[in-house]
């Protein structure tokens, strides 16, 4: 049987890991200024804060994090939305 520590030294790795991968997604996708994709992250984040409030504990914070960022990416589109729509 594995110890405790050894559980959270394997979530905070597969926290990293995910992390990174998805960190490597948006610059994908702002890179090929995929809309598309950067709004099916935009929503994920958003599910994430929600299961990371709900969660409780200090997740709320990292809730905090992802909802203002969530907020931010999506001010970022609505402009990027505007500009699209006035080049046309």
């Amino acid at each position: 049987m594995l110890s405790e520590s050894t559980y959270r030294k394997s979530s905070l790795t597969i926290l990293r890991l995910t992390t990174t991968t998805i960190g490597a997604l948006y610059l994908i996708a702002a890179a090929q200024q995929n809309f598309a994709l950067m709004s099916i992250t935009l929503s994920l984040g958003f599910l994430a804060a929600f299961i990371f409030a709900y969660t409780g504990g200090l997740w709320r914070k990292v809730a905090i994090f992802e909802g203002v960022m969530g907020i931010i990416t999506g001010l970022g589109l609505l402009i990027d939305y505007q500009a699209r729509l006035r080049k046309n």
